[in-house]
């Protein structure tokens, strides 16, 4: 039995029974598969004491369900609850181990290549693909792609929903990253960036803005692209945030035709529930919000690449030019209306 076949029991566990308050009584959702036993759980609905007594049975194509009296309530919440965590750590643990051995293969390459002196971004594309491939595949994150994939030497700008955007996109592109100058003092996390060439940003500081334009114009080339979230932020996915012009520069300058994509997620069984678990925004940490992330099933994301590139003379008009094309490709994220969005703050 793969580590796949664990998620998927644990997936399937997990929906065969789901409570819910019903006044003083509990609600047990089963699926159709569960039919060869209804009439076992009808002989031991007459003959336990924490079962209604009287017959009652809903059923129609989709769940059937038996109501139950509320004192096995706390052992069905906490036994999902074990499900679930148990799925959360698994898919942590299976992650870490897939993160820790895909950078000790490529460090050693990145360390010889070095010595030769021979470039080192073909490898990296290599290396980076396995692993989001193989992260996506760990987190049940199921990918479709509209549009055409670019190819280096690219500008690419995205809408940013998650830390899931950046194993989505290494998963896709040939590409290095610009990313804020907080990620290069995590620890290994920070490390591992640095020797990917993923480039720091400063976005406390204007001055910054100068240096970071300079690398981008060194980084795109033959073996990769860029990949730039003008957000400056994440959000919970109702609507894509304004643009900021301040890294438009490069492309004006070079002349480089800016292309666009857009990505949005949805959780297959509890879509109402996208905006919180995969998307991060808010007070939530990294740690806090991965442990949701990972108790949720199978998980569709969906990436749209504009056909048109655009090339402006001014950053601002590009700026809200990629804007409006983003917003056009874009799938809005379910959110509620009571929900205020807090921008996210580490």
């Amino acid at each position: 039995m793969s580590w796949m076949d664990v998620l998927d029991a644990i997936d399937v566990m997990d929906s065969m029974i789901v409570v819910s308050n019903l006044s003083d009584e509990i609600v047990l959702t089963t699926l159709p598969s569960l039919e060869p036993i209804f009439p076992v759980l009808e002989q031991i609905k007459y003959g336990h004491p924490c079962l209604i007594k009287n017959r009652y049975f809903q059923t129609n194509d989709c769940h059937t369900k038996l109501f139950v009296k509320p004192t096995i309530s706390n052992f069905l919440t906490n036994l999902l609850n074990v499900l679930r965590n148990t799925k959360s750590a698994l898919k942590l643990t299976l992650l870490m181990l897939n993160t820790a051995g895909c950078y000790a293969v490529y460090f050693i390459g990145y360390v010889l290549l070095h010595a030769v002196r021979q470039p080192y971004q073909p490898w990296r594309n290599i290396m980076l693909k396995r692993w989001g491939i193989w992260s996506l595949s760990i987190l049940q994150i199921n990918l479709k792609v509209e549009g055409t994939i670019p190819k280096p030497p690219f500008y690419l700008v995205s809408n940013h929903l998650s830390y899931i955007d950046i194993i989505v996109y290494y998963a896709l592109l040939d590409v290095t990253m610009v990313s804020k100058i907080e990620v290069r003092s995590w620890p290994f996390l920070g490390f591992m960036s640095k020797t990917f060439g993923v480039i720091f940003i400063d976005r406390h500081k204007r001055s910054d803005i100068e240096r970071v334009n300079e690398q981008i114009a060194q980084n795109i080339h033959q073996y990769q692209g860029l990949l730039v979230f003008p957000e400056g932020t994440t959000s919970d996915g109702r609507e894509v945030l304004r643009f900021r012009p301040s890294l438009m520069k490069v492309p004006i300058d070079q002349q480089l035709p800016v292309s666009s994509a857009a990505v949005s997620y949805r959780i297959q069984n509890a879509p109402d529930q996208t905006y919180c678990k995969v998307c991060w925004w808010g007070g939530a940490t990294l740690l806090e919000h991965f442990f949701e992330l990972g108790r949720q099933g199978r998980i569709e994301a969906v990436v749209r690449f504009s056909d048109e590139r655009l090339l402006l003379d001014d950053r601002k008009d590009l700026a809200n030019r990629l804007h409006e094309e983003v917003t056009s490709m874009y799938i809005p994220t379910e959110v509620p209306e009571d929900c205020t969005f807090v921008p996210l703050k580490i």
